[in-house]
């Protein structure tokens, strides 16, 4: 006879497997919708925000600054992006090559720019955000970096405006572009505005520094203007668990505490959002006689090594 047990699993088994996932830099890719300036996004004007002058670039080149450089600004709140969280104090990295680094300092180097295609193996510049990245720069006379907070806690907006980019050093062709970080929810949103852009490879898109996680939107020169993308964190999804059969051995009427299946929730957990709970877990015991089984005798217990302990009882015990 067959006897079937449903054992009740509090959120704290969410604790013990989700420590393991904050170990990886990229376990997804982001979900993606698409649509034109106006609705739902708009365009957010960071000209009375703060602007990066020609002389506020950092650069080891023998370029200026605004044509070969970065800012290295502070986060103004927590935020997700792939599998890493930043915080106030860590610094995101804009480039005047046209893209924004989020886990180290942007190089400086217009020939790694120059170079650089959106593609799941291009992992060498870490984790970026591409804004139509190319030799560009920002020091002739129209064009502007800017970047804003706007709205309250916990609903914020950061957004880094492009204010006609020079896209490739010398050609005089610009472009508007901007992203949007969004409080809370993580999302990522590009805008690209106007362009007269003729340089193909100035892609926009993201890439998490991982291989196969990563999403190229277009190209600057013949892609859509007056355009958006929103970039969303897919939903949690559990795609398996590991189970041991503990021990082969008889156990006896008498017998307390035997071990009996063991589960072991690991890293087998993707996306980024929401909270996955295990709510129940469906066990079918071979056994000669149910009525051998203990009121109550059957116990969920959550440890974080293969070391049997009774010393965390998840629910209560069924029979």
């Amino acid at each position: 006879m067959k006897q079937v047990f449903r054992v009740l699993v509090l959120s704290a088994v969410f604790f013990f497997f989700i420590g393991n996932l904050l170990a990886q830099n990229a376990s997804f890719n982001y979900s993606t919708s698409t649509g034109t300036i106006g609705t739902t996004y708009s365009w957010i004007d960071c000209s009375s925000g703060t602007e990066i002058d020609n002389a506020d670039w950092t650069t080891i080149s023998t370029y200026s600054g605004a044509d070969e450089g970065y800012k290295n600004i502070n986060f103004p709140f927590s935020f997700r992006f792939y599998d890493d969280n930043y915080t106030t104090s860590d610094q995101i990295s804009i480039s005047t090559n046209g893209f924004i680094r989020l886990d180290a300092s942007a190089t400086d180097d217009f020939t790694v720019a120059q170079a650089y295609d959106l593609a799941s193996t291009a992992t060498n510049m870490g984790q970026i955000i591409c804004l139509g990245i190319e030799d560009n720069d920002t020091e002739d006379a129209v064009s502007r970096v800017y970047y804003q907070t706007t709205g309250t806690t916990p609903n914020r907006i950061f957004t880094i405006e492009y204010q006609d980019l020079e896209i490739n050093f010398g050609t005089n062709k610009h472009a508007d572009i901007q992203v949007q970080f969004y409080e809370t929810s993580n999302k990522v949103v590009i805008l690209m505005g106007a362009d007269d852009v003729s340089q193909i490879s100035a892609d926009i898109g993201i890439h998490s520094g991982v291989n196969t996680f990563f999403n190229k939107w277009q190209d600057v020169d013949n892609g859509a203007n007056n355009a958006w993308i929103e970039y969303t964190m897919p939903a949690k999804s559990f795609n398996s668990i590991t189970y041991n059969q503990a021990s082969t051995a008889d156990v006896s009427p008498s017998q307390a505490n035997a071990e009996i299946l063991r589960m072991d929730v690991d890293v087998n957990v993707n996306g980024g959002t929401g909270t996955l709970n295990l709510n129940s877990i469906q066990i079918t015991a071979n056994n000669d006689n149910n009525a051998d089984i203990a009121s109550s005798g059957v116990k969920l217990y959550r440890t974080t090594t293969t070391t049997f302990s009774t010393a965390n009882l998840l629910g209560t015990a069924q029979s």
